[in-house]
């Protein structure tokens, strides 16, 4: 976008004008045609729920191992976030 010349630009308010016409032959119409884009909040939270024993296994384990994480910190945090719960409500978390 910043090389487009000045006089070729789209208007401020276009949602990613030059994405949409390079790839429309590409897209389906639909998507090519979206002034905005959605949220994926609750796949998120979705996915990381489903797969929330298997990155507590991973913090435990091995990165917990390398001395990468801690454990305690990084288990509330996952747990926390699988419930949707913000990481400013809960307040910052201890060390170690």
């Amino acid at each position: 976008m910043l090389r487009t010349p000045l006089d070729q630009r789209p208007p401020l308010f276009a949602y990613k004008p030059l994405l949409s016409q390079t790839m429309t032959s590409l897209l389906p119409p639909a998507v090519a045609a979206r002034t905005t884009k959605s949220s994926f909040d609750a796949d998120h939270y979705v996915g990381l729920r489903a797969n929330l024993p298997g990155l507590q296994t991973l913090a435990d384990g091995h990165l917990a191992g390398l001395g990468v994480v801690s454990p305690t910190s990084l288990g509330r945090t996952l747990r926390g976030a699988a419930a949707d719960l913000d990481e400013r409500a809960r307040g910052p978390l201890p060390a170690g």
